[in-house]
C-alpha cells in the first residue's frame, strides 16, 4: 500500500477553524472591554454628582449681628464710622467723648 504524502503545517479546515476562532475571541474581548469600560465611565459620572446634603440655617438678622465695637460696649461701629469719616481711630464720633469739659 502506497502512503501518501502530505504537505507539512496546518490543512484547509484547521486553518479556518483557527482563524474563526481567533476572531471570535477578539470579538469577545472587545465587547467585554467596552462594557466594562462604560459601567467604569458610569460609575464614575455617579459618584462625582454625589454631594453631601447639610441642613442650613437660616441667615441672622441685622439685630442679631453685633459688630466688636458694639460688644465692647461703646455702641459705635468702630471701624466702619471711621472708614466714613464719622469717627477717629480709636472709633469714637466726635462730641462723644468720656471727659467732660466745661461746665455741667
Amino acid at each position: 500500500m502506497a502512503k501518501r504524502e502530505t504537505a507539512p503545517g496546518l490543512s484547509i479546515g484547521q486553518l479556518v477553524t483557527l482563524t474563526f476562532g481567533f476572531l471570535l475571541a477578539s470579538a469577545l474581548i472587545f465587547a467585554f472591554g467596552f462594557w466594562v469600560g462604560y459601567d467604569a465611565a458610569q460609575r464614575r459620572l455617579a459618584r462625582d454628582q454625589q454631594f453631601v446634603r447639610l441642613p442650613v440655617a437660616p441667615a441672622p438678622t441685622k439685630a442679631a449681628v453685633l459688630t466688636p465695637a458694639e460688644v465692647a460696649g461703646n455702641g459705635h461701629g468702630g471701624a466702619h464710622d471711621s472708614a466714613n469719616g464719622h469717627g477717629s481711630a480709636n472709633g469714637q464720633v466726635a462730641g462723644d467723648s468720656a471727659e467732660v469739659s466745661g461746665p455741667a
